[in-house]
């Protein structure tokens, strides 16, 4: 999955799922956004919080795919968010290092 897709998929999930709201929390040195998503059943009451954080080194991709498992999982396993969102709020994000991540599917070589 190359960045411009996790975005896309995580806005898709925002527009679909009433507790998921994505966020730009910053721009990376090429212009990619770097997003987070908070998953909260709270109504705008905090919580304590969970973070996950993935893709801070470029070649680690199953970090990402686990970030975005997790998300898919909590956005839509009625069950199982019920569970985990009960009083916690769930802040991930996804990919720290989009430039990175994307450059090593271009012109990385992997060992």
């Amino acid at each position: 999955m190359y960045v411009l897709q996790m975005v896309d998929y995580a806005r898709d999930l925002e527009r679909r799922v009433s507790y998921v709201r994505t966020e730009v929390i910053g721009k990376t040195r090429e212009n990619r956004e770097i997003i987070a998503i908070l998953l909260s059943s709270s109504n705008g009451q905090r919580n304590p919080g969970v973070l996950v954080d993935a893709g801070i080194q470029a070649r680690q991709w199953i970090g990402p795919a686990t970030a975005f498992y997790l998300l898919d999982e909590l956005a839509n396993n009625r069950q199982l968010a019920d569970e985990l969102l009960y009083n916690l709020d769930w802040y991930i994000i996804p990919n720290l290092n989009p430039d990175g991540y994307e450059w090593s599917f271009r012109d990385g070589s992997v060992l």
